[in-house]
Formats: structure tokens, sequence, C-alpha cells
């Protein structure tokens, strides 16, 4: 996926800054489902059977503490952690599986500030687990396929899990 979006640091003491960092997310899923092949084992597996594709765009507000070191020379580590609850905003009726138009991610990452003279440059690598089940269970009601319910009965819970390397330019 794809992110952009913009910060707010709020300088608590020395080491501590409180980040609000809105931001839109634009990523998609995909999602292959397969039959087994006639009389084979849980390994015999063939081909997919069916797919979707599941394009999403979250409007995120995270909310972080940072905490960071001492500048050493023109470079500054440091760790965050903090919340992040989301909004889908392309939740309409996606085929046999849907997600729930909500959602709030536990973020945890680290990073390093590099001071340039004309502007601050800092990539940070962060880990994101959602922790509610964003699956919309309703969705199975108003499928039109009925052969497509197996499949949609197959999933029993969504969690989403990112790895999120971003590049703040300030």
């Amino acid at each position: 996926g794809f992110n952009v979006g913009v910060m707010a640091d709020v300088r608590l003491n020395k080491y501590f800054s409180l980040r609000f960092t809105p931001m839109l997310h634009f990523g998609a899923k995909h999602i292959k489902f397969y039959r087994p092949a006639a009389g084979a084992d849980m390994e015999g597996y063939v081909q997919p059977y069916t797919t979707q594709e599941m394009k999403n765009t979250y409007l995120a507000l995270p909310l972080n503490i940072k905490f960071a070191s001492e500048r050493m020379n023109n470079h500054r580590p440091y760790i965050m952690a903090g919340i992040d609850p989301v909004i889908n905003l392309n939740s309409k009726n996606q085929e046999f599986i849907r997600l729930n138009k909500s959602d709030v991610f536990l973020e945890i990452g680290l990073g390093w500030e590099r001071y340039l003279p004309f502007f601050k440059f800092a990539p940070e690598l962060k880990f994101c687990y959602g922790l509610t089940n964003s699956l919309d269970k309703s969705n199975i009601n108003g499928l039109r396929d009925p052969s497509m319910l197996p499949f949609a009965r197959s999933v029993k819970s969504a969690h989403s899990k990112m790895f999120v390397l971003t590049f703040y330019f300030e």
C-alpha cells in the first residue's frame, strides 16, 4: 500500500513527544480460496478456485508517544508506541468477504532522525496490529451467489497485521 499524511508533534520534555499523524492508507488485500482435489488429502490442493481483491482506503488517526535519545551530531534514534483508530472508507459490498467500517491498531516501532541543512529526514519502521475482528459477518446473509457461501463461512476472523515503512520530511 501507500500512505500520505501530515504530522503534529508536541514536545513534552527533552526526550518525550506526543505525535498526531492523520493519514490516508491506500492498499489492497488478495484472498485466494482453494478446493481440495477429488480424493486428495489436506495437502492435495489444486489451483485457486476463486480469488477476491479487496481494495481498501483507510483514514487513520494515530496518536503516538515517542521517546528519542540525545542528539548525536546530526542523528537521533527513537522508539514509539501508540494507538491508531482507522475508518474504512471503502467498505462497500465486496463479493463474499467484507470488512467493517472501523478498526483500532496498536502500533510499536523505531525510527532515526537525520538532521540535514534545510529539513529533518526520519525513516520509521513500525508494526501495526488490529485489535478488533474487522470481518463483517452480516455480509453472508446478502450473498447473491449461494455457491460462494462455503467460502464466506470459511473465514472466521480478520485481524490486520502490517509492517509500515514511513519517511517523514520535517
